[in-house]
């Protein structure tokens, strides 16, 4: 049988990832602000530069997503 220690992050662990989820976060919308900037100095969604930067931003979105699922509540 486990150890409850082993099972319970430790509150260093806790701040650790709150740290890390909200770095995330601001990054993420960082990169949705470049997004849309991108896009309206291309004019159109079909533009490689557009479409890259988007590229970039789902995966980012897609790691939040994950973080989602691993906790218990989404953020």
């Amino acid at each position: 049988m486990p150890q409850i220690n082993s099972i319970i992050p430790s509150w260093a662990d806790e701040v650790q990832n709150t740290q890390y989820e909200n770095e995330l976060l601001d990054a993420t919308e960082a990169l949705r602000q470049q997004l849309i900037q991108l896009y309206c100095k291309e004019g159109s969604f079909s533009s490689e530069k557009v479409v890259k930067k988007s590229q970039e931003l789902d995966k980012y979105i897609v790691k939040i997503q994950k973080m989602g699922k691993d906790k218990k509540y989404s953020i």
